[in-house]
């Protein structure tokens, strides 16, 4: 029998791989600041098409919506450079969950099956594949 399980994959921070994480924020800022200005720009214009009162300040409050959301982009953005920025080389970074498969058999030891696995990735290559220590989390179903 197969049953699906969570992986966790971490990436070590290399060199290389800070710089990657860097490059991806400074786009994902960029980007956001481009759509900003893109938006202010769209607002001017649609303030001087509109002559209502109301209907302005509607177009006011839905762009200035959009416009938060991109400032709150761009801080969160500053905010990740600064971490990864100050972590230690080699720090392990958890970057997303992956399901695998895991066959079962009568006979198996649970404790080695149900442990959740971390997949350990440095510089894009799969470095090794471990067991992950219990948390908190798992003794929830105690």
């Amino acid at each position: 029998m197969k049953i699906k399980k969570r992986a966790i994959v971490k990436h070590i921070l290399t060199p290389r791989y800070r710089d990657h994480l860097l490059s991806e924020i400074k786009k994902d800022r960029y980007q956001a600041q481009e759509e900003m200005e893109q938006l202010e720009f769209q607002l001017h214009k649609r303030m001087k098409e509109e002559t209502d009162g109301s209907r302005r300040r509607f177009i006011k409050d839905k762009y200035e919506g959009e416009m938060s959301r991109r400032r709150e982009r761009i801080e969160q953005a500053s905010f990740k450079e600064s971490r990864i920025s100050a972590l230690p080389e080699d720090a392990e970074i958890p970057r997303e969950t992956v399901e695998t498969y895991r066959n079962v058999q009568v006979g198996d030891v649970w404790a080695e099956i149900s442990g959740e696995e971390e997949i350990i990735v440095k510089d894009g290559i799969v470095d090794s594949i471990r067991k992950r220590g219990r948390t908190e989390e798992d003794d929830d179903f105690i």
